[in-house]
C-alpha cells in the first residue's frame, strides 16, 4: 500500500462530507417548495447523499484499490471518528460542555448522518447511533477488488 491510496479514503470522505453539508440548504429550499410536510421529504436528501457517496466514491475513487487498502485506508476514519465520539462523551459527561473543535470532524462524516437518523428511529439512543455510524467508511470495502 502506498501513501496516495492510504490517504484516499479519507481525503475522498471529508470532501464528500462538506459537498454534501453546503449543498443540502439549497437542495432543500427548493424540495420545500414542493411539499411543505412529509417524513419522505425530510430523508429524501440523505438518501441521496448516502448513495450517491458511496456509488461515486466506490465505483469512481475506490475500484482499483484491493479489499484490504480501502479496508485500511478506512480505518483512519473510524478510529479518529470513534476517538472523538469518546471524547466528545467525556465532555459532556463529565464537564458538561461539547468540544466545538469536532464541529469540522461532524461536518466532514456529514454524508453518513442517514444512519444515525434511521438508527434513531429503531433505537432511541443518539451516542449508540453515533457510533455505528463512525463504521459507515467500511462499506467501500464492498466496492474493492479481490486480492
Amino acid at each position: 500500500m502506498n501513501k496516495k491510496t492510504f490517504w484516499r479514503v479519507p481525503v475522498f470522505s471529508l470532501i464528500a462530507g462538506f459537498l454534501c453539508y453546503y449543498s443540502y440548504a439549497p437542495m432543500m429550499s427548493v424540495l420545500g417548495k414542493i411539499t411543505e410536510h412529509g417524513l419522505f421529504l425530510a430523508y429524501f436528501p440523505y438518501v441521496v447523499y448516502f448513495v450517491a457517496v458511496l456509488v461515486i466514491g466506490g465505483l469512481v475513487f475506490f475500484r482499483n484499490m484491493t479489499r484490504k487498502e480501502i479496508f485500511l485506508s478506512a480505518s483512519i476514519l473510524v478510529v479518529i471518528g470513534v476517538m472523538i465520539l469518546v471524547a466528545e462523551w467525556v465532555a459532556l459527561h463529565q464537564f458538561d460542555r461539547f468540544l466545538e473543535g469536532s464541529m469540522f470532524w461532524t461536518l466532514g462524516n456529514w454524508w453518513s448522518s442517514l444512519i444515525v437518523l434511521l438508527g434513531i428511529r429503531i433505537i432511541p439512543n443518539a451516542w449508540f447511533c453515533s457510533f455505528v455510524a463512525c463504521f459507515a467508511p467500511y462499506l467501500f470495502v464492498l466496492f474493492g477488488r479481490r486480492e
